[in-house]
């Protein structure tokens, strides 16, 4: 991924936090890309900037051919665990500019939670190497509701506490120009309701997951992490909380 200030970087350490905490994607987005848009299991997929491979299973599973490009060393090592039972995947210390996946393999280029970091014109240019002829991008982020109490109370806590915050826009959100920029043609953008559930441990791990977390050892970090489970306290039900969020996915040719 061409990223800002070497942005890959900023999950270092997190692999297994990212692992048990950040939440997959939905199933009906799934089923969306493979009953209307011609993803199949003899498709071949370029998972790019696949992380710890929450996305790129779901894709396995429907017995696709999924080639994962990640370039941290610590998510990558937990994605080579998740994608090890489906024959069909390959993982490369690959990035957003430079996959090192050979010209005209793939039917597909996926992106999920990810797009962001990229630089995109050179993304755009490397889609367009590794795709096949007709082949299409999809953009996937999971997206949170920004209206609701449980984010207002966390983005309060970011802010007083992570100096890397600098609101939820990082993802999806103000991404929207950039997205129409990529693909220079008709896109299509499909939504789902996708609410997230964690129990106490998931819904710290997701916080202290995010790139612009304070990491233990970090001052203020306990505090921090206090917190983060008083929020929790005040929302759980029966020891969960859940977390308003929507599954969005924009498709497209480049």
């Amino acid at each position: 991924m061409a990223y800002i200030i070497d942005a890959r970087e900023k999950f270092s350490g997190r692999g297994e936090f990212y692992a048990k905490s950040r939440p997959s994607y939905s199933g009906k987005l799934i089923d969306a890309l493979y009953s209307d848009y011609g993803f199949s299991d003899k498709s071949v997929i370029a998972d790019i900037g696949a992380g710890t491979g929450k996305f790129s299973v779901l894709l396995a599973e429907r017995g696709s051919r999924v080639i994962c490009v990640e370039p941290n060393a610590d998510m990558r090592e937990k994605l080579v665990e998740a994608v090890k039972p489906f024959h069909g995947c390959e993982v490369l210390a690959g990035s957003a500019e430079e996959t090192w996946i050979p010209p005209k393999t793939a039917d597909f280029v996926t992106a999920a939670q990810a797009f962001h970091w990229f630089d995109c014109e050179k993304f755009k240019k490397e889609c367009g190497r590794i795709m096949k002829p007709g082949g299409r991008v999809v953009l996937v982020w999971n997206t949170r509701d920004l209206d609701a109490d449980v984010t207002l109370e966390s983005q309060a806590v970011y802010e007083k506490y992570c100096p890397g915050f600098t609101g939820f826009s990082a993802g999806m959100h103000g991404s929207e120009d950039m997205i129409k920029l990529f693909f220079s043609k008709e896109f299509d953008k499909i939504c789902f309701e996708s609410p997230l559930n964690f129990d106490e441990e998931g819904f710290i791990n997701r916080s202290t997951s995010s790139s612009f977390s304070l990491r233990s050892g970090d001052e203020n970090f306990e505090e921090y992490v206090g917190a983060v489970r008083k929020i929790f306290g005040k929302h759980q039900s029966k020891g969960m909380i859940t977390v308003p969020n929507t599954a969005t996915a924009y498709i497209g040719r480049i």
